[in-house]
């Protein structure tokens, strides 16, 4: 995978920090899920410190996006382009997505 960030140009660092936060997001909103609140050091029941964990990862997140060119904003600001975003009729996903779905040459898969 190193090779293939690399060859992209992009900063392998940030990606591979931006998926392992995805990652460890997913498990901390399952074990939120799973126990939303724990017994306090008096006994009363209190939110789980995995939110405190959680908000931190999404903050982390956010600023990764946007530093990524992750977000419709942060493209704008880094004069990126995509079809679907002005409005165009260019090879936006849909677009793409249904060429995949049809397989190559038009045949369907």
């Amino acid at each position: 995978m190193p090779g293939a960030l690399s060859s992209l140009g992009c900063d392998a660092g940030h990606v591979r920090r931006w998926v392992q936060l995805l990652d460890w997001r997913e498990e901390l909103e399952a074990a939120i899920q799973e126990t939303p609140a724990v017994d306090g050091s008096t006994q009363n029941k209190v939110v789980s410190p995995f939110n405190r964990l959680r908000e931190s990862c999404v903050k982390e997140l956010q600023v990764l996006e946007e530093n990524l060119g992750l977000t419709p904003g942060a493209r704008k600001r880094l004069g990126i382009v995509v079809a679907e975003e002005d409005g165009g009729g260019g090879a936006g996903f849909g677009t793409i997505n249904a060429f995949l779905k049809q397989g190559r040459g038009g045949r369907r898969r």
